[in-house]
């Protein structure tokens, strides 16, 4: 067979593939499987197609190319993938072999855990992601790629006594297995004589496409492969191998694409069906085939619901099958769905590790020196140890864990509280008065709002409709219902004042210019506030290709404009003749006047200065403003806002958009060039981070001697304004290749040419600002890659290594992301609020900040709901141990994770369902555990009947209750004390005085804390 381009492979092998054989289809290079792959899913289903090899393909990870691999093997029906260079690659020893593990048999443990790392697992203290285990106690967790969900095995010494799934983002149980089998994690060893091709078994037919295609310079020796195959019927597709299919030779060319010119498109339709053609046109979803009815003459195509990857022309057949994304340069979704794995919720941002700032509630900001086990009156209790100014130290117990929390707040360390000194109740009482009269201002300015009268819009008209049905993407859910929300806004009579948040890319300025248009169609005219004048000129040319098909008026201040052109725009705006006006805060100069204004868009306001800011808030008071951010505002902190400003978020990523391949790589120019080529190569722009100022013109010359291919450019915060902006502008306009700047661009354009980032010593970067510069590529439904260049791994120091390691695993979403997130959030905090009160966020922390605020808040509008319980937390003392051992968690991070969710539980079901966790987890609870558990249950429930002291000891239990419960409701606490006596059948002392104390005589032969649960139990709180 030959004359079958690539874009047709799919959908011509789909009509000769039979469902019951198994095929091999051999390809150059992933370049030509990854769509090809993708279509044949679509037409045939994942079931049936499968990839093997080494390379990674879009949507597959390493754990289905094991099952792929397997399945081939057992001669499972179905087309599997491979590239030349995979079949050739060599298999190791144990590939082949599947490993056995069955409930009731004895094993030994420790021989187990050595051979999943000889079977290619990596040993994480989480399994959350494929080809991983953990070890905890008598517990393994291990995650075979080939299964959809990882496997706990729970040992009673080396017993294996029972084997279940789990969800690996609840970390909880799901099914329980008799028996696993999975195989090697690592089945290729490039050492290894014995090659994948020579693995494929006899009955398999190979399907060879473009044999002649493999040149001298690759290292793929192409007989070598085909004579690997001696035993198998063997298929050529445009290429030199003998084939089956007697030699049909097509005539078939790709789809060129039209780059939204509608009008070549018109014509080559009409051009199609003048030569008799049947055309087709593919697109992802019944509302874009009603775009295309819409757009183009139905009599000259057939609309179909399917994504393709590319569109060709049979002109054997005179067929045409075309796709939509061709034509409008709009992301196309694919049909390989990639499995998604996400972070541990157990490994939260809030987990200390030593040498971390924490904030103790009562005696301020210190450093976390880790866990220690002291003895109070003579048991052994694990404590948090916080270390003050001049070597204080405070020990927080158990239950007193609650109190403390990780310092989230300023760029730089905080300052160390000291002990001893009111120091710490000022600093509190300070930012409790700052952040009232905040609140104030805050409370006043909003009632302002709500008086004012506001221009009331109309509802949408069908000129609205149609501005949104051009739209080139399908809308994500919450773009629809951010759009929904403006609307509303906009149509009531009081002036808008809505925060839209949402990182780049997810839609922001689609929603914006919906909310234009709609005020454009009453005649208002729209004010649209940027704080650089790149973004400027970047929404001025998306508004103008979005919008100039509906006659809207556009229209830019900017540098880039000259004198005589301003002073034009400026005319035009005022008689009413410009109908959008894009600009920095140039806008709201005094010249500036508008004839009829109804709408103002601020782009990320919190980069403006006070004075604009005033000039903003002045607008607010009788136009409707829409606020945009990419920072995200932290949803906790967006309900305490409630009521004072509205908010609308987009968490929602575009359907296409792939996680960002990322890689941790020591500096070696070989690489840099390798990566900077592969980028040229599929027409993209890379971006190279140096942040030395000093070295970044020796940096430029060292890349242009090492790529000359490539055109360079360079900017850095020193230059002057005018100069960035000309070169970042011509980068977004592709006129240079790479862009080596300093860490400046962590904010700048939104490129989605730009597809390979380069951070040059990466180690040096905090983890959320290596988010963010990672987040400048991967704008596009291109896979995009960030290089995290570094030097010597073993110069590295140990929380470097671990930023890496975070953000190189959790490429799409984890425990890097979460952590950088909540970063992210404290800055976006900072920024809803303003400088002063930044400052008061880095004094006391993010956490106590907001929890003032939200206190304040719920005072002025008199809707504080009471949230505490009743009585206050009683004083428990209790001699037993309590708590988690060593050698049940070895993990002193996890322990004191663990300690921090049993004293923050406000529920008693908090705790059952607590227990029932980890007992799923760890295994048998120790004694201490439970008894752990059992204190923190007296204390919830002693705290509901109003309980104030109890005491513990081996066989006597003593307490008492406020006096004010026994004043409110002393009859009824007699009586429900008498009834957990007739209930327990326990011996108890009851004394008539002002506090009701009790003694509870405890039976030799039972456990006190135990039947002192029964007790309270047996009590009904009062009502």
């Amino acid at each position: 067979m030959a004359g079958v381009d690539p874009s047709a492979l799919g959908i011509y092998l789909s009509q000769f593939l039979s469902q019951e054989k198994v095929y091999l289809l051999a390809l150059p290079d992933k370049r030509i499987a990854d769509p090809v792959f993708n279509d044949l899913t679509g037409l045939l289903g994942s079931e049936f197609v499968s990839y093997i090899g080494t390379e990674a393909i879009a949507g597959i990870d390493a754990g289905q190319t094991v099952r792929a691999f397997h399945k081939l093997l057992a001669r499972q029906p179905g087309i599997y993938f491979a590239t030349y260079g995979d079949l050739l690659i060599g298999t190791s020893a144990t590939s082949l072999h599947n490993y056995r593990l069955s409930v009731g048999i004895t094993y030994t443990f420790n021989t187990i855990v050595e051979d999943l790392v000889r079977f290619g697992f990596a040993r994480e203290r989480f399994v959350v992601e494929p080809g991983t285990f953990a070890v905890r106690g008598g517990v393994i967790d291990l995650f075979p790629g080939e299964m959809d969900h990882p496997v706990r095995l729970d040992f009673f010494g080396d017993t294996l006594d029972s084997a279940r799934t789990f969800d690996p983002g609840t970390q909880r149980s799901i099914t329980d297995l008799s028996e696993i089998n999975f195989y090697n994690q690592k089945p290729f060893d490039e050492e290894s004589k014995s090659s994948l091709a020579s693995l494929v078994p006899p009955d398999v037919q190979v399907i060879f496409y473009r044999p002649s295609y493999v040149g001298s310079a690759d290292s793929v020796d192409i007989n070598t492969l085909v004579n690997s195959f001696i035993n198998n019927s063997i298929v050529s597709i445009n290429g030199g191998v003998p084939d089956a299919f007697n030699g049909r030779v097509f005539s078939i060319e790709p789809q060129a694409s039209f780059h939204r010119n509608l009008d070549a498109f018109r014509h080559r339709l009409s051009y199609l069906k003048e030569l008799g053609y049947k055309t087709y046109i593919t697109a992802e979803s019944t509302i874009q085939t009603e775009r295309l009815l819409a757009l183009f003459d139905e009599s000259k195509f057939t609309p179909i619901v399917f994504n393709l990857s590319a569109g060709f022309i049979d002109h054997t057949h005179h067929l045409a099958i075309l796709t939509d994304h061709q034509v409008f340069d709009r992301h196309r979704r694919r049909n390989v769905i990639q499995r998604l794995f996400p972070a541990s919720p157990l490994t939260t941002v809030d987990e200390f590790n030593e040498k971390d700032f924490v904030v103790h509630l009562d005696y301020g900001v210190g450093v976390y020196l880790g866990v220690e086990i002291i003895r109070v009156a003579g048991v052994p209790t694990e404590v948090l140890a916080i270390e003050y100014q001049e070597g204080d130290k405070v020990y927080v117990p158990i239950d007193k864990m609650d109190r403390v929390h990780k310092y989230e707040g300023g760029d730089g360390p905080p300052k160390i509280t000291r002990l001893r000194t009111t120091e710490w109740d000022q600093l509190k009482f300070k930012t409790r008065k700052a952040v009232e009269n905040y609140a104030q201002e805050l409370m006043k300015f909003y009632a302002q709002r709500f008086q004012a009268n506001g221009f009331a819009f109309s509802p949408d008209t069908d000129l609205q409709q149609k501005v949104e049905a051009a739209f080139l993407y399908d809308e994500t859910t919450d773009q629809l219902q951010a759009t929904r929300e403006i609307k509303a806004d906009m149509e009531s009579n009081r002036p808008m004042d809505r925060l839209l948040c949402g990182d780049v890319g997810f839609g922001k300025t689609e929603v914006a210019l919906r909310a234009a248009f709609k005020a454009i169609s009453d005649s208002k005219q729209v004010a649209i506030l940027v704080p650089t004048t790149i973004l400027a000129q970047q929404h001025y040319e998306t508004i103008r290709e979005r919008l100039d098909d509906f006659a809207v008026r556009t229209s830019v201040l900017s540098r880039f404009r000259s004198p005589k052109e301003i002073k034009a725009t400026l005319v035009a705006t005022e008689k009413g003749e410009i109908d959008i006006l894009v600009g920095t805060h140039r806008l709201l100069s005094k010249d500036v006047a508008f004839k009829n204004l109804g709408l103002l868009i601020v782009d990320e306001e919190h980069r403006f200065g006070v004075k604009h800011k005033e000039k903003i808030k002045e607008f607010k008071l009788d136009v409707d403003c829409l606020s945009m951010t990419a920072t995200p505002i932290p949803r906790t902190l967006q309900m305490s806002l409630m009521g004072v400003r509205d908010f609308s978020q987009l968490s929602t990523p575009p359907r296409e958009r792939q996680p960002i391949e990322t890689r941790v790589v020591e500096y070696k120019e070989p690489l840099i060039r390798e990566a900077i080529l592969r980028e040229l190569d599929r027409g993209g722009q890379i971006y190279f981070v140096h942040n030395r100022v000093e070295s970044i013109g020796l940096m430029l010359e060292k890349l242009r001697l090492l790529v000359p291919e490539a055109r360079f450019s360079m900017g850095h915060g020193q230059m002057k304004g005018a100069e960035l902006e000309r070169i970042m502008l011509g980068f977004f306009h592709h006129e240079y290749d790479v862009l080596l700047s300093t860490s400046i661009v962590e904010s700048g354009l939104d490129n989605p040419r730009a597809n390979t980032i380069l951070i040059n010593r990466a180690d040096a970067f905090g983890l959320s600002q290596l988010y963010q510069l990672r987040g400048r590529v991967g704008r596009s439904n291109r896979r995009a890659y960030a290089i995290l260049l570094t030097p010597n791994f073993r110069q590295l120091n140990v929380n470097a290594a671990r930023r890496l390691n975070a953000l190189e695993r959790h490429s799409h979403y984890g425990g890097g992301y979460e952590i950088a997130m909540r970063d992210l959030e404290i800055r976006g905090s900072g920024n809803l609020f303003g400088t002063e009160q930044s400052g008061h966020i880095a004094n006391v922390g993010y956490k106590l900040y907001t929890k003032i605020l939200k206190e304040t808040l719920e005072e002025l509008r008199d809707i504080a709901e009471d949230r505490t319980p009743l009585y206050p937390k009683p004083d428990i003392k209790i001699d037993f141990d309590m708590l988690i051992p060593e050698v049940f968690i070895d993990d002193p991070n996890e322990r004191v994770s663990l300690y921090r969710r049993i004293a923050t539980a406000v529920e008693i079901a908090e705790i059952d369902k607590f227990q029932k966790e980890l007992r799923d987890r760890f295994g048998r609870i120790p004694q201490e555990v439970t008894q752990l558990l059992d204190g923190k249950f007296l204390q919830l429930v002693g705290q509901h009947l109003g309980i104030r002291s109890l005491g513990v000891k081996q066989r006597t239990v003593s307490g008492d209750f406020h006096a004010d419960v026994v004043t409110d409701q002393g009859q009824l606490l007699i009586k429900q004390l008498s009834q957990a006596i007739a209930t327990t059948g326990l011996s108890v002392e009851i004394y008539n005085n002002a506090a009701l104390p009790f003694v509870i005589t405890v039976p030799a032969n039972k456990n006190a804390l135990t039947e002192t649960r029964r007790f309270l139990e047996a009590m009904e709180p009062p009502g």
